[in-house]
């Protein structure tokens, strides 16, 4: 009985164990009408495409609703969303709505809250925010107080979700936003980048709350501010650490994107080529409790130029992976620092515009789990 019962719990820890090895992204697009489903098996290091979602025309960006249950996408013609019915599957769009007008630059970046009342942000051009209705849908769209010249790119919260840091692209200066409890917002102030044309891009923030890290686009670099604990304001601690390397020529590449592992302990960072053909770079520092970054660990040159993307998104399972999306050729893959060196573990091609490169697949990707 006893040798019974060992042995139905050893199988039930191989099935548990077989179980998690399967794990699941959902994959945006430039121009194709689809959201995909990708499965990643993390012991056999494959990538397969398990679903192919028809959408509207396009889905530049993605974000996950706090439980998981609700797929946001935005696009020059708005945010919808999604009920998300399996692993690698989409119901109907619920809703849509589209961005509030700003300027002949429509919005692309969206942020899901995970604090109620689980507000959508987004930008480029002056910003928005969305409320979102009790099953997720997304609601009318309000200008979020910026300069009247800012075109604002990137955004990420603090690990309380009180307060909100976006970059301008343009003006070269990051903003501070107080999260108000109905989600609006209510402008703090800014800080100058490095420079008026260093082009601050994405951002991160460490789940310590007292770093932040941002890419400038057109210095290839990523600079380091602390968090001031009283105004809650970024300040510039003059650490600029290279996308690139040195030899290379800067001018053909732009940094693009920087995400945290779910612990803090690792920073990804990525930039992309703008020459066709010509690998872009991944890049990677180890990172104190704090957020500081301790040491360079690795700069890998990427398959491709990356395209349009080049977008990391960190994996949810794992402190030393992430998955990496190009619009080159169309792909998703899952690079992996193994102590030593980063490496491309699984890859799969998403080819659905090869005529067109840089019109489909693959835009950016978020983990469900």
């Amino acid at each position: 009985m006893q040798l019974a019962l060992l042995i139905g719990a050893a199988c039930a820890v191989g099935a548990a164990a077989a179980e998690t090895s399967k794990h699941h992204l959902f994959v945006g697009t430039y121009g194709t009408p689809a959201i995909y489903g990708i499965e990643f098996d993390s012991n056999a290091n494959t990538l397969t495409v398990a679903g192919n979602n028809t959408t509207r025309k396009e889905n530049e960006w993605l974000a996950l609703s706090y439980d998981s249950k609700t797929i946001y996408s935005s696009g020059s013609s708005g945010w919808s969303s999604f009920p998300i019915t399996s692993p690698t599957t989409l119901g109907k769009e619920a809703s849509t709505t589209p961005i509030g007008s700003c300027s002949s630059w429509g919005g692309v970046f969206i942020l899901a809250s995970r604090r109620s009342p689980y507000t959508l942000y987004g930008s480029l051009s002056c910003g928005n925010w969305v409320a979102v209705e009790k099953e997720g849908e997304v609601g009318k769209a309000t200008a979020i107080p910026y300069n009247e010249a800012a075109i604002i790119y990137g955004m990420a919260t603090d690990p309380t979700y009180n307060y909100m840091y976006s970059t301008d692209w343009k003006g070269g200066k990051i903003w501070t936003h107080k999260i108000n409890a109905d989600g609006s917002l209510t402008a703090i102030g800014s800080v100058d980048a490095p420079s008026g044309v260093s082009a601050p891009r994405s951002i991160a923030v460490h789940p310590s709350g007292k770093a932040i890290y941002v890419v400038l686009e057109a210095w290839n670099a990523l600079a380091l501010y602390f968090v001031n604990e009283t105004t809650h304001l970024p300040v510039y601690t003059n650490g600029l650490y290279p996308l690139v390397p040195t030899e290379t020529n800067a001018g053909n590449y732009g940094a693009q994107s920087v995400v945290i592992s779910t612990k803090g302990t690792m920073l990804w960072a990525s930039s992309r080529s703008r020459v066709a053909g010509t690998p872009g770079y991944l890049s990677g520092y180890s990172l104190s409790e704090s957020g500081i970054p301790i040491r360079a660990l690795f700069q890998v040159p990427t398959a491709t130029s990356g395209g349009k993307s080049n977008n990391v998104a960190a994996c949810p399972f794992s402190e030393n992976m992430v998955a990496l999306t190009e619009s080159e050729r169309g792909s998703v893959s899952i690079w992996k620092y193994n102590g030593i060196d980063a490496q491309q573990v699984a890859s799969v091609n998403i080819s659905d515009s090869a005529a067109v490169p840089n019109k489909g697949c693959c835009s950016e990707a978020v983990w469900l789990d």
